[in-house]
């Protein structure tokens, strides 16, 4: 249909699930099978309304949305819509059970104004990032360890703030992040940091620094 603005397929491909909107304020998230029967709604309009935003936001909609490996639940984020331009992600991450409806909040980071998560493929650990480090987490929200590795803000020279968007080993055992300088738009920028980080949040250090493009890639 035309009002869908995104597709999220679950990992045994049996379910789909759509970000649907049809004027780009308010949202819905809803679920079917992959053969086109059984919608319904798992979060409506009126229930993102209904979730924290930013003070002289105008609507929450949904972020980053991640389905885990049962096929049952999801893991999302929020962002606050304003009148103006400005990417301001809520504070919440939730887990919701696709067959229950069970909405409950995950981790919670007050006071941070962009998140990011990011699930180890065994899927016992949640790396977040925020705009000055990462937190760790075990996947049932208890803290691992809090600002496992910390940076200057990063000057965007732009509405949104930068996170780092760590990646995992296939084995979960670490994460690589790489963090550009403070300040990229100088005319000599410093050089960005490549750090590695223990997956269970035991030690973090800096493998190299050197000039480069913002993106991580692990073997």
């Amino acid at each position: 249909s035309e009002d869908v603005d995104r597709a999220i397929l679950s990992p045994d491909g049996k379910q789909v699930a759509l970000v649907k909107t049809t004027d780009y304020y308010l949202y819905s998230l809803e679920i079917m099978a992959t053969d086109g029967s059984g919608l319904r709604a798992l979060v409506t309009p009126a229930a993102f309304d209904s979730l924290p935003r930013a003070e002289g936001a105008i609507a929450s909609a949904p972020y980053q949305i991640i389905w885990l490996s049962n096929s049952q639940e999801l893991i999302f984020t929020t962002y606050s819509m304003f009148e103006g331009p400005g990417l301001v992600v809520a504070e919440n991450i939730y887990r919701l059970d696709t067959t229950t409806g069970e909405l409950s909040v995950l981790i919670t980071l007050p006071d941070q104004y962009r998140i990011m998560f990011f699930i180890s493929p065994d899927e016992s650990k949640v790396a977040v990032s925020y705009p000055e480090g990462i937190n760790l987490y075990e996947i049932n929200g208890t803290l691992i360890r809090n600002a496992v590795i910390t940076y200057p803000f990063v000057n965007t020279a732009s509405e949104y703030d930068w996170v780092a968007e760590p990646v995992w080993s296939a084995d979960s055992s670490r994460l690589i992040a790489v963090v550009p300088p403070q300040d990229p738009w100088v005319e000599n920028p410093l050089d960005s940091t490549v750090w590695q980080i223990a997956g269970d949040g035991s030690s973090a250090q800096i493998l190299f620094t050197d000039q480069m493009t913002y993106q991580s890639s692990i073997a």
